[in-house]
Order: C-alpha cells, then structure tokens, then sequence
C-alpha cells in the first residue's frame, strides 16, 4: 500500500467535502482504505459523509470538483441525511439518482463494517450511534444474498476476463466474502477475501495466487492469469456459494 497516496488523498477529501463545504459535513472512510489493503491502482475511497439535507447540491458540486481531476482513485460510499422523519442516502458514484431510506439503500454488512471497522475522518463523531448489529443476521443476511443472486445468475453474467481484471477480483472477492459470512467470518478487503480462498480450498490454489499476483495490476497490464483459468475460478465460485447455501438449510 501507498501510505504517502493514500494521506494525500485523505488530506484532498478534508479539504473539499469539510473546509469545501463551510465545516458542515461529517465524515468516515471505510473499507480497504481504513484497514490497511488500500491499492492506489486498484483501489477505490469509501466514504460515508453526514450531510444537511439542505446541502445536497453544494455536496454534489464537491463531488464533481473530485471526478474533475485525473488520476484520483474513485469515490465510492455514501451521503446520509435527515428528511423529514426518514434518515436518507445516497450513493456517491450515482449521486443523481433519488435517495432511499438507509435501511434500504445501504446493506446490513456496510452497515457493520460502517460501525465497527471505520476511521473518522473529519466533522463530529456520529457512527457511534449506529445500531449494533449481531454476526448471525450477518449470516443470514449473507445466506439470502446468495439465494437472491442465483434467482437470476448463471455463470456467464460473473466477469471474464476480457472483459476486466477488476471485474474479475471484484466478482471472485465477493464470492468468498459471502461464504466467508455465511460461516460467521467478516471480511471487507478484496485481497483477505482472495488469500482466505486460496488458503481454504487447495484444488483452485495455483489459479487463485495467480490472481493474487495480478491484485495491483491495472486492467490495462498484462495478467498472469489466463481466460481459460478464469473461466474455471468463476465456475468454483458458483459452486461453493450454492454449496454454501444447500449446507445451511
């Protein structure tokens, strides 16, 4: 990981989303970036930022000010805010699609990853106040997001990989990140989730440490890894998630 990337960064989020904004926002990076896998190359910035809702567009604004220069990694996450008597948010990356209540738009593991493994980053501390939520709703939030991905998935709609290397390590990543959930085991960082996979399941070792290999590579770069292969790690991973699922009926 880039420590001076990364800072420089974090320094630019403070500047345009808190000083940017007159001090009236809060904010809390999450996912690989508070936890120490942050890839410049690979990686995007998780943000949840708290926001008045009156402050919706000046808060857009500063997110195209973000987009405006090259070569900064993207902004993914969250923008929370009170309307009315619903707590509401909206993505960051589509920020001009309507909100949704919290419950609804953000999923039950963000929310704990949210409230257990998040860095504040500027504004007043609110996270704290975030509702505790168990491992084995967890699980069984895990165990429902298989049988609602496999009401409509068959494998081609997993990404080849001709089609990105991202979407790939995205794709595998998650695969085991569910399991890894419905068997009580948080994980958010894309490249646990890939290591815990080689380490668990021997017969797809050598095809995964390629990938593993290739984790910091930009699409654009060769991959050591092949079609073929990938084809063959994207059929294991449907597999074990199905596997996953009849095992816990």
């Amino acid at each position: 990981m880039s420590s001076t990337e990364l800072a420089a960064n974090l320094e630019r989020l403070n500047e345009i989303f808190f000083f940017g904004m007159g001090q009236r926002t809060s904010g809390y990076l999450f996912g690989s970036a508070s936890t120490g896998h942050w890839v410049p190359s690979r990686s995007d910035l998780d943000v949840l930022i708290l926001v008045q809702e009156e402050d919706l567009g000046l808060l857009e604004m500063r997110i195209k000010d973000w987009k405006s220069v090259g070569g900064r990694p993207i902004l993914d996450g969250f923008a929370v805010f009170q309307s009315g008597h619903l707590v509401m948010s909206k993505r960051l990356e589509e920020f001009s699609l309507p909100a949704f209540p919290v419950i609804k738009d953000i999923s039950l593991i963000e929310l704990w990853i949210i409230k257990n493994r998040s860095r504040h980053l500027f504004g007043t501390e609110f996270v704290s106040h975030f509702p505790e939520i168990e491992i084995s709703s967890l699980r069984d939030w895990a165990n429902a997001e298989i049988k609602r991905m496999f009401g409509a998935l068959r494998s081609s709609d997993i990404p080849k990989l001709e089609e990105g290397l991202s979407g790939l390590i995205w794709s595998v990543s998650l695969s085991a990140r569910l399991v890894m959930l419905c068997r009580g085991s948080v994980c958010e960082s894309k490249i646990e989730a890939l290591q815990w996979l080689a380490d668990e399941y021997h017969e797809i070792r050598d095809i995964l440490n390629l990938l593993i290999a290739d984790y910091s590579k930009s699409d654009q770069q060769k991959a050591l890894i092949t079609s073929e292969q990938s084809l063959i790690l994207r059929k294991f991973c449907l597999e074990i998630m199905q596997k996953e699922v009849v095992t816990s009926r």
